[in-house]
Formats: structure tokens, sequence, C-alpha cells
């Protein structure tokens, strides 16, 4: 289960502001800047290495170059991550945190813990830009994208696009212990976001990020956790969210083949028949190949 979650992890592990322009210094102090990122990001270093070069300096770069340090921030983190989940397996390490943080949901400050090494560990595990997050029974350290957040205002256009979108399926897991944890109209709504993000950024290096998670999305919109017993029928709870999607007149291509695949799916009752998997299978597929635009 442990490497399970390592590779959700990884899956899953998504405006330019005025302030940002006015406090950029001459061109030149941003190469000499520019420059000490470059050497950092060859030289070995940890994810507290780029969070604190962010914090000092990012604020004097250009939009496109303070998207570079963000987007060797989350490199780093997704590089370790699987390591930081082992440190967070040492020892008797999870059992003393789920007994003193009383199995919270969460934990992002020390003071939810009482022993003074444990209280270290939180500590440290926020300076590398993590949160503990509980999940099946044990906490995972995910990155935690609202210290993202703090940089939105002088990043490029797309790469705050992509900080709003990861921060909110990690403040709020779309699915959790195998079952749909956000309302579908919650669902629907990342799942057009995403698709959104890919029509205006096509040219993004964060597309191929967003694309995966907008067709995890999709696949628990359609397939997973909405069909229950008896007779693999449709629930009550998504029955409400399709009708509310299929009322929605929008520029979107889930929509249009989501709308065609509704028609089949109440013409067979609701129910998860081989007609309506095949349809499910046609929509990923189509989605999957051509993209949100219908290229």
């Amino acid at each position: 289960m442990k490497r399970l979650i390592v590779a959700v992890i990884a899956v899953i592990s998504i405006a330019i502001g005025t302030m940002g322009c006015a406090m950029k210094p001459a061109g030149e102090s941003e190469k000499t800047v520019m420059e000490s990122f470059e050497k950092l990001a060859a030289a070995e270093h940890d994810e507290k290495a780029v969070l604190d070069f962010a914090k000092e300096n990012i604020s004097s770069l250009s939009p496109e170059n303070a998207s570079k340090v963000i987007a060797e921030l989350e490199k780093t983190q997704k590089g370790l991550v699987e390591q930081r989940i082992d440190e967070a397996f040492e020892g008797s390490l999870q059992e003393r945190l789920i007994e003193q943080s009383g199995m919270a949901a969460k934990i992002d400050s020390p003071g939810q813990v009482q022993d003074q090494d444990l209280k270290e560990f939180v500590e440290m595990t926020r300076q590398r830009g993590y949160t503990l997050i509980s999940l099946e029974g044990n906490f995972y350290p995910y990155i935690d994208y609202s210290m993202y957040k703090e940089y939105s205002k002088y990043v490029t256009g797309d790469w705050k696009s992509y900080i709003e979108i990861m921060n909110a399926e990690y403040m709020e897991f779309a699915m959790r212990d195998g079952a749909l944890a956000i309302s579908m109209e919650e669902f629907l709504g990342r799942i057009l976001t995403a698709e959104k993000f890919m029509r205006e950024f096509p040219e993004s290096p964060k597309v191929p990020d967003i694309k995966k998670l907008y067709m995890f999305y999709i696949a628990a919109y359609l397939n997973w956790a909405v069909f229950e017993p008896p007779g693999n029928t449709l629930s009550q709870e998504a029955s409400e969210g399709y009708k509310k999607a299929i009322a929605i007149e929008d520029e979107s291509r889930f929509l249009e083949l989501f709308k065609q695949y509704y028609t089949v799916l109440e013409s067979e009752g609701f129910k998860l028949t081989p007609n309506v998997q095949n349809e499910i299978n046609k929509l990923t597929q189509t989605l999957e190949s051509e993209g949100p635009a219908g290229n």
C-alpha cells in the first residue's frame, strides 16, 4: 500500500503581479541572481535550499525567471518525495505521530505533537515544503502547494493558474481511501478548470501534469464510486450532479462528449452495462488522444 500511495503522489504529485514588476531591480542585478540560481540548480541540493532562495530573491525576478525558480522547487520536491516518505516511516515515527496528533487529517504545525524530536521532524517537513497528510492510517508528506501561493504574484500566468489548481487538489483530495471525497459539482468544476488551463496555456510546460490530473478527475467522475449496488446503478448524488452538468452551456469539449454519453446512460436505465462501459472508454480515449480543444 505504501508503494501504491508513492505512485499516487507521483501522479498526482498543478496573472503576473504588478507588485513583482514594480520591485524588479536593474537587469544586471537580475542576471547576477539567476547566475546564483543556476549554480544552485546544477549542484546537489534539497527542497529547503530552493525555498530559501525563492524567499530571498524571487521578488527581484521577472515572471519568467521567477517561474524557473518555482519549477525547480517542484522538480526537487517530486524527486525527493519518496525519500521523505521513507524517512517518515523510520522507527516508531508513524505510531508516535498517530498517537500524539490524535490521528488528525493532517499535521502542519509542530504544536500538534508533544515530543521534541517529533516537533523537529514536523518543522523540518514544513521547511522542506510538505504537509503530513493522513492516508490509509498513516501520515505521508505531500507537497504543500499553499506555500507556492506566496509566489503567485511573481510568476507567469500559467504558473499562477497551475498553483491554484494544485492547491485546490492538495487542500481537499478528490478521492480518499477509494471513495469520492468531494461533491459531484466540485468534481465537474475541477474538470472544467483543468480543461480551461490547457485551452488557455497550450504551450505551458505544465500541460502534461494538468492533463494527468484532468484524466484522473474524468475517470473518477464517470466510473469510480458513482455506480452502486444493487445492479451497478448510478447513485442518487451522481444522478443529481449529472443532471446539473448536462444543463450547463459552456464551450467545453468534455461537456460536449459527456452529454452524448449521458444519452446512452439514460437509455440503459442509468446502470453500468457493457454498453455504458464502452461509452465511458470511448469518451476517455477520445479526450486522452485529442486534448480538451478537440485537436
